[in-house]
């Protein structure tokens, strides 16, 4: 939430015209402090996200169980445990890295669904918010009506690299 507010002068005759257009309970406005002239709530992300975010309960089922079964296939395979927190995103921007540095990081659906639902769900454990969805595609909305799309932040590291501006610890930690 912001505030739009400007300076004002305590004009009288300004102050007239507000007491004509009926606001004659209105106090005068001063030139020692900022004026509200208006409360924004959510500006930027209000066209985003639809006022009750809806993704089906079988698809936040199935992103719910490829976080996990990265986790499994991350413990298994390199003795990982990844937890949903800052240490396992920062786990994760790393073998995005590691991906990009071996030439492996085609972003299939496959490893973009994986890799963003685990991010997603360290975002949903960590700052509150649901999945959700805006702009068709699935993404975790604050209790602040902002989204995050996490699959995106995937996509675009695994195709740009954290030199590239894109970073999934960065996003997380933005």
């Amino acid at each position: 939430a912001g505030r739009l507010g400007a300076w004002v002068s305590s004009n009288r005759a300004g102050s007239a015209r507000r007491a004509e257009a009926g606001a004659q309970d209105a106090k005068p406005l001063g030139f020692k402090q900022p004026q509200v002239l208006l409360d924004v709530q959510n500006y930027f992300n209000a066209p985003l996200v639809e006022e009750r975010p809806s993704l089906s309960p079988e698809r936040i089922a199935e992103l719910r169980g490829r976080a996990e079964q990265l986790r499994r296939q991350v413990r298994e395979k390199m003795g990982v445990a990844l937890s949903y927190d800052l240490e396992g995103v920062r786990w994760l921007d790393g073998y995005i890295e590691q991906l990009r540095r071996q030439g492996g990081a085609q972003p299939t659906p496959a490893l973009v669904d994986a890799l963003g639902a685990f991010l997603g769900e360290c975002m949903v454990g960590n700052f509150g918010g649901q999945w959700g969805m805006a702009l068709g595609q699935p993404c975790v909305v604050m209790d602040t009506g902002s989204a995050g799309f996490a699959h995106n932040k995937v996509a675009k590291q695994l195709e740009n690299g954290a030199a590239g501006g894109d970073s999934v610890l960065g996003f997380y930690e933005s």
